[in-house]
């Protein structure tokens, strides 16, 4: 039999089966992709050194910033007006596609002058150019795989990854045959166009239904501007580190600080991917009842403390080990701003809960003056810590950034929704706050691999001693 389409418990069975496989599918292709560009990015600065990785960073990261404001309004968009007309989704490959396509040009053509005057080096012009021909295929990658996520099909997800498993590979060609700098650039962008051709053929024929008219493509444009602008300033936000190093330091301080924060960078994408399945559900209750969105941020709260602390301890711990196994003894300097940097963990799992609710509330202007006053806060101590300390200096910057942002953001969610029951989230920090001591208690000679691994087992004994998680919530979780 059947479970009426009204029955709550049948809603609430479905809706966990939806989000377990979407969380199968984006867990997949986010680790994935973390994994190779983790990979490349250190084959490269190994390869480059210090400067001309400072260099190669400046390219991608101003070219990433402005490519993640346009995937986070036009992608977004897409998978809004998708999952809302299911049946014609069809129709919005190609409006998107002009849209996408557009904007990938634009980001192509300005980030040339950008990139001219930080540095005022006319051999970085094709470098960029190069690299802006990748973002626009991975732009125009965006438009089937957002549509396919509107409609639940988040393997689709896998599209970009497999790009990214392309550039390692040329990566690694490129590394072993010594083939210079630009040759890394090339190594980026070539695999972007490659899967593009793929997917716009296959999307083509299986996606593509009815016909589109230029209606079409003014709704997505609006829909797209609403969502520019938070993406615009988040993307800022986490390149002020980079820009300001670039602006007061120079290349090398940038390579030393970008070898630290790719680390960091990646693991950005576990909050993602984790509360970007759980998005409809904040969505729904932002919408129709706000003590419910509590309620669901109270206990997202609960975990992403519970993933952040360890996560941010272990990589203090084992810093040094990480950034000798990966680069060259040229970075040694790397190792205090890895640790500095790891920080930042808690606040951005923290930020990125908050993020998802006021979207879900509409506040996208709030949004906005949050990231605007982590920016402008960060700016401030990195123009007093930065000449003095270089990356080191920024990656203490970085930190308080994202604690300013933070905090600012969960203030415009107690004013709108009320206060949260506090015992419940302080009881989960707790035992974060004890792992974090332990850090700078290491015993002296022990290996930092057996203090990382001791440090993790009392972290996660105290979390049942404590009663921050039991052994019945995590079967419910699995079920």
């Amino acid at each position: 039999m059947v479970p009426h389409a009204s029955d709550p418990v049948a809603s609430e069975a479905r809706l966990r089966a939806v989000i377990r496989r979407n969380l199968i599918w984006l867990g997949t292709a986010t680790i994935g992709g973390m994994v190779a560009s983790l990979v490349y990015g250190i084959l490269i600065a190994r390869y480059l050194g210090p400067m001309d990785f400072g260099r190669f960073a400046l390219v991608v990261g101003v070219g990433g910033m402005l490519t993640s404001m346009a995937q986070g309004g036009g992608s977004t968009a897409l998978v809004v007006l998708a999952s809302q007309d299911r049946l014609g989704a069809g129709r919005l490959l190609w409006p998107g596609a002009i849209v996408q396509g557009a904007v990938g040009v634009v980001i192509a053509l300005v980030s040339v002058p950008i990139i001219w005057a930080l540095t005022h080096d006319v051999r970085l012009i094709a470098p960029s150019l190069i690299y802006g021909i990748g973002n626009l295929a991975s732009l125009l990658i965006a438009v089937p795989v957002s549509i396919y996520r509107g409609l639940d099909r988040m393997e689709w997800g896998l599209a970009p990854t497999a790009a990214s498993l392309g550039v390692l590979l040329l990566i690694a060609v490129v590394v072993s045959l010594k083939l210079g700098f630009v040759s890394t650039i090339v190594a980026t962008a070539a695999p972007q166009v490659a899967v593009l051709v793929f997917v716009l053929i296959w999307s083509a024929r299986h996606l593509s239904n009815g016909t589109w008219t230029s209606g079409l493509v003014s709704r997505l444009w609006s829909a797209s501007v609403a969502l520019w602008a938070v993406t615009l300033v988040q993307a800022l936000h986490w390149r002020v580190g980079l820009l300001s190093l670039q602006a007061l330091s120079g290349s090398h301080e940038v390579g030393l600080y970008s070898a630290a924060a790719k680390l960091v960078e990646n693991l950005r994408a576990i909050p993602w991917f984790v509360f970007m399945a759980v998005l409809p559900a904040f969505v729904q209750a932002g919408e129709s009842d706000h003590a419910r969105l509590k309620d669901l941020m109270q206990r997202a709260l609960r975990y992403a403390l519970v993933l952040a602390f360890p996560l941010s301890a272990i990589l203090v711990i084992l810093a040094r080990l990480v950034i000798s196994l990966l680069y060259t003894s040229a970075y040694e300097p790397s190792v205090a701003v890895l640790r500095i940097g790891s920080l930042a963990l808690v606040p951005l799992f923290v930020h990125w809960v908050f993020l998802n609710a006021l979207v879900s509330l509409r506040m996208e202007r709030q949004l906005v003056l949050v990231y605007v006053i982590g920016i402008l806060v960060e700016v401030a101590v990195n123009a007093l810590l930065v000449p003095y300390w270089g990356a080191t200096g920024a990656a203490g910057g970085y930190v308080v950034g994202e604690s300013v942002v933070a905090l600012v953001g969960g203030l415009y969610i107690i004013g709108t929704v009320g206060g949260f029951t506090w015992p419940p989230i302080l009881r989960a920090a707790l035992p974060g706050v004890l792992c974090l001591l332990l850090v700078a208690l290491v015993p002296t000679g022990l290996y930092p691999v057996a203090w990382a691994v001791a440090v993790g087992g009392l972290y996660v004994a105290a979390l049942f001693l404590l009663r921050v998680v039991s052994l019945s919530e995590l079967r419910g979780l699995v079920s």
